[in-house]
């Protein structure tokens, strides 16, 4: 059993973003509750792309950025997220990638640190600049 909550505002204005209770029971008797934002979901649905790329990813809803979100739009995206969660966990590849384990049972900060980790590795400028420094290491 995968659910995803209302909707919650954590912080107030530029710094502000919504904060959805994930709920899950999915990896033994006890029920695990994470709280995810948009962010961390569209980082689950790109670790699945790279993890599994013979499979087919079931969509997440589209991110809206410089609008108040109603009531209606956080409803729906809840909606659209749950469904993502949903068919991910009833898709036998994609329930057992770590990412899906790691977005359902990692605290907020040991997910965090998971995204900025796969962020370095994914951007070719860092990795560049990491080979470089290396490099030089080498020679100093």
């Amino acid at each position: 059993m995968i659910y995803v909550g209302d909707a919650g505002r954590v912080g107030d204005g530029v710094n502000g973003h919504h904060v959805y209770p994930v709920r899950c029971s999915l990896f033994g008797p006890s029920i695990t509750e994470v709280d995810r934002r948009y962010s961390d979901f569209a980082w689950l649905h790109a670790q699945l792309a790279k993890t599994c790329p013979g499979c087919i990813l079931p969509p997440i809803p589209g991110k809206v950025v410089g609008i108040l979100h109603s009531r209606e739009f956080l409803e729906a995206r809840r909606i659209g997220l749950q469904k993502f969660l949903t068919n991910v966990a009833a898709h036998e590849v994609l329930m057992h990638a770590p990412s899906f384990r790691q977005f359902l049972q990692a605290s907020t900060v040991d997910l965090s640190a998971l995204k900025a980790k796969a962020k370095v590795v994914n951007d070719p400028k860092q990795a560049l600049t990491n080979w470089f420094g290396k490099a030089v290491q080498k020679f100093s």
